[in-house]
């Protein structure tokens, strides 16, 4: 291949630089007519969620709004996570996230007493204009070092609050992400739940055969 010979590598590696730049819609190849460059203002933008580099690389391209916070009630799920009971209440916040002027992600962060309670006394918004992350906020001001963090993930239809925040229709189908962040000692600092225009999102991983 041309392009190869002319960059000094690989094949392989041409093609799959050339499949990446496919699947970001930044180019189109047509059989018999050649390899063409798209109007990339034309594009959606769409974010990785394979690896913790996916998180990192969307926190600092895209811009954060926060739209609530304050004390209330988790979900029980939240509250068994945390391991308190019901009745009791952590700090919560509700973030918005936006690339080329689209919102694309809702979120719905708990923090247990050990963060949320330094994380309350903090002027939040211009917190996370420098950091765009609350994880990273949470690292920085409760100074903890997050070395794991668990995902699971699903889909749901979209409510009335979460829709208009997306921009969609009541009703579509949504990517959902539950986030859970913990320290080296296994100390749960942060849960999220957050809901995903489907359009703007794709999950990658690498399967290896293992011998016998």
């Amino acid at each position: 291949m041309q392009l190869a010979t002319e960059l000094g590598v690989s094949v392989i590696t041409v093609r799959a630089a050339m499949r990446t730049l496919r699947e970001r819609h930044l180019i189109e190849r047509y059989p018999g007519k050649g390899t063409f460059v798209l109007d990339s203002s034309k594009a959606p933008t769409v974010w990785g969620l394979g690896s913790t580099d996916d998180l990192l690389a969307m926190g600092y391209q895209t811009s954060i709004k926060l739209l609530r916070k304050g004390y209330v009630r988790p979900p029980e799920e939240i509250s068994a996570k945390f391991g308190l009971p019901t009745s009791r209440k952590v700090y919560w916040c509700e973030t918005l996230r936006i690339a080329n002027g689209q919102p694309f992600e809702f979120t719905d962060v708990y923090l247990p007493p050990i963060s949320g309670d330094v994380i309350a006394r903090i002027d939040l918004v211009a917190a996370l204009e420098k950091r765009r992350l609350v994880s990273a906020v949470v690292q920085d001001m409760c100074k903890l070092i997050i070395t794991d963090v668990r995902q699971a993930m699903g889909a749901e239809l979209a409510q009335d609050r979460v829709a208009k925040m997306l921009k969609v229709l009541p009703g579509t189908p949504l990517l959902t992400v539950e986030r859970d962040h913990y320290t080296a000692d296994g100390t749960l600092i942060q849960a999220a739940h957050s809901r995903h225009r489907v359009d703007h999102f794709k999950y990658t991983t690498n399967l290896k055969r293992v011998a016998g």
